[in-house]
């Protein structure tokens, strides 16, 4: 009897703990930077092979190139568009970056 109370009783805080909890979408856009290169052709094709190996890239590493980490439990992380964008620097060099818009699922607490 002690057990099947015990049992009651946790499955009754769990459940009051998650009452208010939910899976959202959440929507993001991130500036990544791809490096810095002699040449612009070199930053331009610098910053596209690693917009393309986003798109090849598994859930996990896409959790761990993009800017999750402010939420726990993260899955379904998915691209949406994305940008070149080079400039030239102080030093005569070129400076490239990739605007990344995605998406994710992650659990939240009220």
């Amino acid at each position: 009897m002690k057990r099947i109370i015990t049992l009651a009783a946790t499955l009754a805080f769990t459940s009051a703990s998650f009452a208010s909890s939910s899976w959202v979408q959440i929507d993001r856009e991130a500036d990544l930077n791809v490096g810095v290169f002699a040449t612009q052709e070199q930053a331009q094709s610098a910053a596209e092979e690693f917009a393309s190996s986003l798109n090849t890239m598994s859930n996990q590493e896409l959790k761990a190139a993009l800017p999750t980490n402010q939420h726990h439990f993260v899955r379904n992380v998915r691209l949406g568009d994305s940008n070149v964008l080079v400039e030239q620097i102080e030093s005569g060099e070129y400076q490239a970056s990739l605007h990344q818009d995605y998406a994710f699922t992650a659990f939240e607490r009220d």
